[in-house]
């Protein structure tokens, strides 16, 4: 799934991202609004990840809800 269907579809996907990344509260959820570079940057923050394995992550999770 690539960037632009993730913002089409974030509606669908939160429910997804939250079981893949717990610690993102519905408020983060929120303000990522599809935009997997803000959902990136917010697994690094809250998953201590570098930002390739942030990157990594989030490519892998849009693989799979797609």
């Amino acid at each position: 799934m690539n960037r632009e269907q993730i913002l089409k579809k974030w509606n669908q996907l939160k429910d997804s991202a939250h079981v893949e990344w717990p610690k993102l509260s519905d408020e983060d959820l929120k303000k990522v609004a599809g935009e997997q570079d803000r959902l990136i940057d917010l697994v690094q923050e809250k998953y201590e990840r570098t930002p390739e394995e942030a990157e990594e992550e989030v490519k892998n999770w849009a693989r799979r809800a797609g």
